[in-house]
């Protein structure tokens, strides 16, 4: 019989998770995780792009576009099942016979540059070649209308949830409003920008310009880092923090 007592106390043990508390590491093909990635035409057209651009390319997902995220969907995954019957008699019923991963569908702040999209092109270049910046009558000099090795340009990006520990009571009122640490991950094995989505620009708007990136991967591997912190429960105060929501935008 459902008792609030319980159920309070329940969730008491454990503590909420919080949508806004994530973080999206993207991590990018480079020379130090991919060996072989200047050993083709593409690669070496994609070194030469890289060292031109306004971003530091190695840390540039790990730094400024891990802030720039402001929406993911953590991914689920789908058993596919095919009709079955029994030695041809009987009920027909569902039997698995494979496994989809949803595809990560994330939203990125844009600078005033959009230099944001250009890291995103510039990926997708790695995959489908460079007629984006060569154009596509000059094949025989750059390989623009090559595909790269699949080796070539995955990596593993990785979402991380963090839960929010109890405020520390004597750093004065409300606490340390950074009081946060990792308990959960996604890692996405074999990761790339599978769709630059488009944009829409309008004259009668005010809103922030935002790009959704749509990245495919091979499957995920999931961790809990640690344990809840058991200080939630004995005090409900501090348990959930603050009485009023704390967004992602006001952790930043």
């Amino acid at each position: 019989m459902f008792n609030i007592e319980n159920f309070a106390a329940s969730i008491g043990r454990t503590g909420v998770a919080k949508a806004s508390h994530f973080l999206f590491i993207v991590n990018v093909p480079s020379t130090q995780n991919k060996p072989n990635l200047l050993k083709n035409r593409i690669g070496q057209e994609f070194f030469d792009l890289k060292e031109r651009s306004v971003f530091s390319w190695e840390t540039y997902g790990t730094t400024h576009l891990a802030f720039r995220c402001d929406r993911i969907s953590m991914p689920g995954r789908i058993v596919i099942s095919s009709p079955y019957k029994e030695a041809n008699y009987g009920l027909i019923r569902e039997y698995p016979t494979n496994v989809v991963y949803q595809p990560v569908d994330a939203s990125f702040i844009l600078s005033k540059n959009l230099q944001e999209k250009v890291f995103f092109e510039l990926w997708q270049d790695l995959i489908v070649g460079h007629h984006r910046t060569r154009g596509d009558d000059n094949d025989a000099q750059f390989n623009t209308k090559d595909l790269n090795y699949l080796s070539n340009y995955t990596t593993d990006c990785e979402i991380m949830q963090f839960e929010e520990l109890p405020k520390n009571e004597r750093g004065g009122s409300g606490g340390d409003p950074y009081n946060l640490r990792p308990i959960y991950s996604q890692k996405l094995v074999e990761c790339y920008p599978r769709t630059i989505q488009d944009m829409q620009a309008d004259w009668g708007s005010q809103e922030i310009q935002r790009l959704n990136v749509v990245f495919d991967y091979k499957y995920y591997k999931d961790e809990i880092k640690y344990e809840v912190d058991k200080r939630f429960a004995t005090d409900g105060r501090r348990r959930f923090g603050r009485s009023t929501a704390r967004s992602g935008i006001e952790q930043g």
